[in-house]
Parts: structure tokens; C-alpha cells; sequence
């Protein structure tokens, strides 16, 4: 299963001809260069190695003795090699592999042993780069530099977003050999990713491919999401993917099923529709301003709302019908899939933010060849009645 989207929002990434969501890939040009200060961060979750800069701030100030021994007021420091930060007129601190909430216990004990009424407070003020293989369904496989603090999502973003069949389900490798689980699907009590592990352990991603996909069509950026053999509710999968937004028409909105149905995705009565979305069936989320020109040869030409499932013969009576010099049998409708001619317009259903063109008649259209062959006729005539 797969949303990224994107998300993925990711936001995912999770009708017609799939497209690969557009993403940002700039892993060669990532700037690393941070501004100074904090990176709010989970301090009981990040773990701390070697390319680390962290920050030690004295809890009042110093004094003109604790200057004089090397104590600064605020000092940064890169956790070396070997997982220790050197600090001025305090020493050596082991803090690699501590979480920050550890290695700021471990430095209150090597401070205390010392300057027992002196406090300092441990922060991360610019997290390690590493690098990450990410392997699978994203649109660029290769070796990322990220800094540590990304996770496998945002990893993804980077390379430009998962492939069309690419699942919201994958795995990260640890340096240590352990296999981490990950499920970018979002939890609809969290809001979160229910698993979307950090990168700073990690060495190898890997996405899976979808085994029973369903797409989204979000405004023309097509999404995949595993729903498995058996599928999902509509309601699990909207709350799950995350993707209803405010500038989506509900009730226009429609899901176009593998078996060529099409159901209208919400109703005011009865909320969004009983439904068992199935593999290979797609939710197309259409926009609030989504609607159809109808012009040419009808009784009032102009912008009909789009409605899912509709025939170009009910835009064309939403529009007053055909006047009565149309070419009923001449019809062009343009859409995203290109132009079509002389459809059947009982039956052709429309694509929001289409164009209907009803031609008029042959003798409408060339009305005035006509008339100006009927004027030269006419003329004609009359100067060889003359010469006679």
C-alpha cells in the first residue's frame, strides 16, 4: 500500500493514465547548511554518534573563577569518532549512542563531580549527515546524504516521490543488522505515520511494490495505495490516506471502479458512500472550481458545474440543449486526454474541466459562401438579361 502522500503528504504519491507525483529531487545540491541554535527534536529518541554539533549552555552565566579554570559560558562541540565531546575546563564526556536525555544526565554527573552547583543544559544544534541506500518503487534509486534527523518519508520526498505501484509498506536497515518495519499509511487517531522510522541509524530503505493498488487522482497527480486482496472501507482509506482537503468538492468527487462503474464519493444525507474500495479502483478528489464549458450551437453557452458520471448530452442540455441549426452529429470534446470528435453524446461520460464544442450545420457554417454565391448568381443574371 502507498501514500506518501505525501504526503507523502506524502501524501501519496498514494483513473486514466497514472502519473508519478511531482517532487522535488535535488539530492545533489542538498544545502547543509543550517542556522544556528536549536533542532527541536524528540530528546528521549535521537540518538547521538560521531558528526553530531552540539551545544552546552552554562544555566546563569560563569564567574570569573569558572572563566579562569576554561568553563565558558557557551561552548559547541562535534561528538568525535569515538563518541565523546571535549568540553573547556569540564574534560571528556561520553555521549555516543546516548539519547540526548542521557548524554545530558551523563554530563550533570561530570559537571557535579566538579562544580557541584554549577547546571548546564545539552541541545543539538546541527544533526550528523549520513547516507542512506534507498532501493524499490521511488521515482530515483540511489545513495542519499540526509541529515540524520529526516525520516524514511521525507527520504522518499526526496527522490522524487514512490513510482505508480509503489506501497506505503517497506523496510529500513540498521548499521546494526536490525530490520525496522515501515507503514506510511497515517494513523487516524495520531494523524502520524504509523511507522516512519528516523534515518540516523539507518543505511538501507527499501519500498515494496503494491500487490493490490488503488489510485487516487488528486487534481491530476495520480497516487497509489495498497488496499489488499480483500480492500478497504472508503471511510478507512480516506481517513488513512489523509488527502481530503478544503479545496475538494465532495459531492462532486467520484470513484471510478475496476468493473467501469462510478459512484459518487459523498453525499450530505448519508456522508461518504458504503463502499469496499478494491484493487485497480480509483478515488478521483475533483476541485471546488472543477466544471465544463459547453459553447457552440447551444441555447446558452457558458460554465456547467461538473457532476460526476454525467454524459456530454446532460451537459448539453444543462447548457439549453441544441439550437436549432446545430450538427447534432458533430461534436468535439476537449479534455486532458486530448481531443475527441463525433462521440455519442448519450453515452461519452465527461471529465471535469472539459470543453464541449457543438458545431452548427453545414448551411449555418458556410451561410455566408452562400449568399455570396447566390449574390453573384443573381448578378450574373441580371447582366445577361441586359445584353440581350
Amino acid at each position: 500500500m502507498h501514500f506518501l502522500i505525501a504526503v507523502l503528504q506524502l501524501q501519496f504519491a498514494v483513473g486514466g493514465s497514472p502519473a508519478v507525483s511531482q517532487v522535488p529531487t535535488a539530492a545533489s545540491s542538498m544545502d547543509y547548511s543550517l542556522e544556528a541554535g536549536v533542532i527541536p527534536v524528540d530528546r528521549s529518541e535521537y540518538t547521538l554518534d560521531a558528526g553530531d554539533r552540539v551545544m552546552v549552555t552554562i544555566e546563569g552565566g560563569v564567574s570569573e573563577y569558572l572563566l579562569s579554570v576554561g568553563v565558558m559560558p557557551v561552548e559547541t562541540r562535534v561528538v568525535t569518532l569515538d563518541g565523546y565531546i571535549n568540553m573547556s575546563g569540564i574534560g571528556s564526556i561520553h555521549v555516543g549512542g546516548l539519547s540526548i536525555d542521557e548524554a545530558q544526565l551523563a554530563l550533570d554527573a561530570s559537571i557535579r563531580r566538579q562544580f557541584p552547583s554549577l547546571r548546564a543544559r545539552l541541545t543539538l544544534q546541527l544533526p550528523r549527515v549520513v547516507n542512506v541506500d534507498l532501493r524499490g518503487m521511488v521515482v530515483s534509486p540511489g545513495r542519499y546524504p540526509v541529515y540524520a534527523t529526516k525520516t524514511v518519508a521525507e527520504l522518499i520526498q526526496t527522490s522524487g516521490g514512490l513510482r505508480i505501484y509503489g506501497s506505503q509498506y517497506g523496510h529500513a536497515i540498521t548499521h546494526s543488522g536490525d530490520t525496522l518495519t515501515v507503514d506510511l499509511s497515517t494513523d487516524p487517531v495520531t494523524s502520524r505515520f504509523r511507522s516512519n522510522p528516523f534515518l540516523g541509524n539507518v543505511h538501507v530503505v527499501e519500498v515494496y511494490p503494491s500487490a493490490h493498488p488503488a489510485f487516487v487522482n488528486k487534481m491530476g497527480v495520480v497516487s497509489t495505495y495498497d488496499v489488499g486482496q480483500n480492500g478497504v472501507s472508503l471511510t478507512q482509506l480516506v481517513r488513512e490516506l489523509a488527502v481530503i482537503s478544503g479545496n475538494i468538492d465532495l459531492p462532486g468527487s467520484y470513484i471510478s471502479t475496476g468493473d467501469n462503474r462510478m459512484i459518487t464519493l459523498w453525499n450530505e444525507t448519508t456522508g461518504f458512500a458504503d463502499h469496499l474500495v478494491m484493487p485497480f479502483d480509483t478515488l478521483n478528489l475533483v476541485p471546488h472550481e472543477s466544471a465544463v464549458f459547453v459553447g457552440g450551437a447551444v441555447r446558452t453557452p457558458g460554465m456547467v458545474s461538473f457532476r460526476p458520471g454525467a454524459t456530454a448530452d446532460w451537459y448539453i442540455q444543462a447548457a439549453g440543449g441544441f439550437q436549432e441549426n446545430a450538427s447534432r452529429q458533430n461534436i468535439i470534446i476537449s479534455s486532458s486526454t486530448g481531443i475527441l470528435e463525433n462521440v455519442n453524446t448519450e453515452s461519452y461520460i465527461i471529465r471535469p474541466n472539459s470543453t464541449i464544442e457543438v458545431e452548427y450545420s453545414w448551411l449555418t457554417r458556410n451561410s455566408d459562401y452562400i449568399s455570396l454565391a447566390l449574390t453573384v448568381a443573381t448578378l450574373t443574371i441580371t447582366v445577361m438579361n441586359f445584353m440581350k
